[in-house]
């Protein structure tokens, strides 16, 4: 085993047990634990049998196998961006939503105050 496949393998080790620890922390779900155990037992897979990336490549056409990781990652970095963009719009949505109905209750408070009404919402 060379060390690169070593360190690959430690490091993998170590995200699924920051991804347990949070687990347990109650910070991410069981599911999102799942997946991360998934993707990182792949990954560790493929460091220690890399002719499956290389098959797995000629399979779909691609070059080398490297060159399908490559491809697959921005696929899933684009995808990513995409779901946070969506995330980000409706967030600014709710804000200006929660900001125009702040805005009309103190302007309704006031005014209420102005006539001597003591109702405030």
């Amino acid at each position: 085993m060379s060390l690169f496949q070593t360190i690959i393998i430690l490091a993998s080790l170590g995200f699924v047990i920051r991804a347990l620890v949070r687990c347990v922390k109650k910070q991410i779900s069981l599911w999102l634990f799942l997946l991360w155990t998934t993707l990182w037992a792949g990954v560790v897979i493929v460091a220690i049998y890399p002719v499956i990336i290389n098959r797995l490549a000629d399979f779909v056409g691609v070059g080398r196998g490297v060159d399908l990781i490559i491809y697959v990652a921005i696929g899933v970095i684009v995808y990513i961006l995409f779901k946070q963009q969506i995330r980000v719009g409706k967030v600014e949505k709710d804000l200006a939503q929660m900001v125009q109905t702040k805005a009309v209750d103190e302007a309704f408070n006031l005014v209420a105050k102005e006539k001597g009404s003591d109702k405030e919402i």
